[in-house]
């Protein structure tokens, strides 16, 4: 990935801004004391204007003159510093300087290791849900900022693909302390987490790979509190993205093994299996981070 093709992603995804988001944007960048007194001045250039027309008895030419040019001053001064969307001449400027430019010589070549292919074969499988735009979301379901003149939006700021990624990456690092550190086993999870190591190398793949699609299914950033139906319906579309790509993936031996991992990526959804009758369920479920 170059910081080219990073670019040119950022660009597609910021093409336009409302109204609103023009406004917001602009309300953030500016101190409060800088927007009054830009508002005001713009308020005050337009009542200027408006005496002169409206005076009685009329004004001689002299004042005339001097509040006409003070009013057109204060409204131009208003104006420059207030939201506007750039104009194609400089935006075709700014592309044309970029491209002057020689892009910085950086590219991710990650190592060939193992655990990083798996972690990157599963970030293209998360991907498309990921950067896919909330088809609910509010203006306020994204992040709007403007760096160096130019408006930016990031989707899914808060649930986008680092967060996916990251949950897997949570998972896998459970999993393996579990292994690894020695740690006090009165619910019987670490001599679980080594029995299936040893029956199956592979089950921390299928751990990080279930785990990275949680919250894949969101359309807006509603919370289990306040929609809890909602929420709800976007965790079981968590569910079903999983099941499209567990179903064509090696990891799986067969479809009551991806079912378990579908249940475990739930938490607020009742599920169909019996928790106390299979034993891989509940400790898959603590497994992945809430």
């Amino acid at each position: 990935m170059t910081v080219e093709s990073i670019n040119s992603y950022a660009r597609d995804q910021n093409q336009s801004f409302s109204c609103f988001d023009e406004v917001n944007i602009w309300a953030h960048e500016h101190p409060t004391t800088i927007k009054i007194l830009r508002i005001a001045g713009l308020i005050l250039g337009v009542g200027l204007l408006a005496y002169i027309s409206f005076a009685v008895p009329p004004l001689d030419i002299g004042r005339v003159i001097i509040m006409g040019i003070a009013g057109v001053l204060l409204i131009l001064a208003s104006l420059s510093s207030l939201p506007h969307a750039p104009s194609s001449d400089s935006s075709s400027s700014d592309e044309s300087e970029s491209s002057r430019s020689p892009s910085p010589a950086f590219s991710f070549d990650p190592p060939c290791d193992e655990g990083v292919e798996q972690t990157m074969r599963v970030m293209e499988m998360v991907r498309p849900y990921f950067h896919s735009a909330y088809t609910a979301g509010r203006t306020w379901d994204k992040i709007t900022r403007v760096i160096h003149g130019r408006g930016y939006s990031v989707e899914r700021a808060n649930h986008g693909l680092p967060h996916g990624l990251r949950q897997g990456a949570l998972a896998k690092d459970i999993f393996k302390l579990l292994l690894e550190s020695s740690i006090s086993d009165s619910s019987g999870i670490v001599e679980w987490a080594h029995s299936k190591h040893q029956l199956d190398h592979q089950w921390v793949q299928k751990i990080e790979m279930a785990a990275s699609f949680q919250r894949s299914g969101r359309q807006s950033e509603c919370n289990n509190t306040s929609q809890p139906d909602l929420y709800k319906r976007y965790e079981m579309q968590d569910t079903l993205y999983f099941r499209e790509h567990a179903e064509q993936s090696p990891l799986f031996a067969h479809d009551f093994e991806r079912h378990i991992f579908e249940e475990a990526i739930l938490w607020s959804n009742p599920g169909t299996l019996d928790e106390g009758g299979i034993e891989d369920l509940n400790p898959v479920g603590y497994l992945f981070p809430s």
